[in-house]
């Protein structure tokens, strides 16, 4: 069955630890199209990108690059939050999803995977998830991963349980799967990052994020993108056998994440400040 795989950068300094692990990875690359895309202006990424794959170009059933010119914006400055178009809250959120939109039009596959540069995926990932997606009604599929910010001693693994929404639709509250759950869990929606989608199903949710009235705060798009599919009586499924991990840079040096000392979480609108409040959950052993 041929499938595509989706390569998101837009940081030069995770393309050799991607690689390292990705090239590990066993899955039939015979079947795999392969899309590429660096989603900045920066061209040495590009470079980076041809540089790391064009020795296996051949192993994949073909291999595509691409590069969107997308800004970089920082995610805390002041320009972030500034005459963003409606749904979006911020421009980062706003290009995220442009992203989507992308790749919905560079993929033909009836079945993607979607993975970031500042994630290492499990060994196991990719033929994980293709197995997920097999299952009746199941149209996207994740692995955990925990929360990519320094200093976050919470987990954020793509894999929310509990969603509550207003009578317009607004997300009022989420929570995280915690850390200590095993087994194929559903799902109410998940991340962007190491997942994969059915192209029908994925092409209405695009369809339904544009149209929304209110703007998304405090969240990306993907939590109401991804919600869509599940309100629509398809099946979300995560797999906890199959951690990653996110990486970071601290002087120079990249680290990794790990999950000792990651704790459940979850956070509530506020109406009164307009902006969410973190709640740190301790798990007992």
């Amino acid at each position: 069955m041929s499938f595509t795989i989706v390569l998101k950068f837009s940081r030069d300094w995770c393309i050799e630890p991607f690689f390292e692990i990705f090239n590990l990875v066993e899955f039939n690359r015979k079947d795999c199209n392969l899309v590429i895309i660096n989603n900045t202006t920066f061209n040495k990424i590009t470079a980076g990108l041809m540089m790391y794959i064009s020795s296996h170009c051949n192993k994949f059933k073909s291999v595509k690059f691409y590069q969107s010119n997308s800004f970089v914006h920082d995610r805390y400055t002041g320009d972030n939050f500034y005459k963003v178009p409606i749904p979006f809250h911020t421009w980062t959120a706003y290009y995220s999803f442009q992203l989507q939109k992308l790749i919905n039009k560079l993929v033909e596959d009836d079945i993607h995977i979607q993975l970031e540069d500042d994630t290492l995926i499990h060994l196991d990932t990719i033929p994980k998830l293709l197995k997920l997606m097999e299952r009746e009604n199941c149209v996207c599929a994740t692995s955990p991963v925990p929360h990519r910010q320094k200093g976050f001693d919470i987990v954020g693994h793509n894999a929310y349980d509990k969603l509550t929404f207003d009578d317009k639709g607004f997300l009022l509250a989420r929570s995280n799967y915690p850390v200590y759950r095993s087994g194929i869990r559903e799902c109410d929606a998940t991340g962007y990052c190491n997942l994969a989608f059915r192209k029908k199903p994925f092409e209405e949710a695009i369809k339904y994020l544009e149209n929304l009235a209110f703007r998304i705060i405090g969240s990306g798009s993907d939590i109401y993108f991804t919600n869509h599919m599940k309100k629509n009586g398809l099946k979300i499924l995560c797999d906890f056998s199959i951690w990653g991990e996110h990486l970071f840079v601290e002087d120079n040096v990249i680290k990794k994440n790990t999950l000792e000392n990651c704790k459940p979480w979850d956070w509530k609108w506020n109406k009164d400040r307009s902006h969410y409040d973190l709640k740190f959950i301790e798990v007992k052993a």
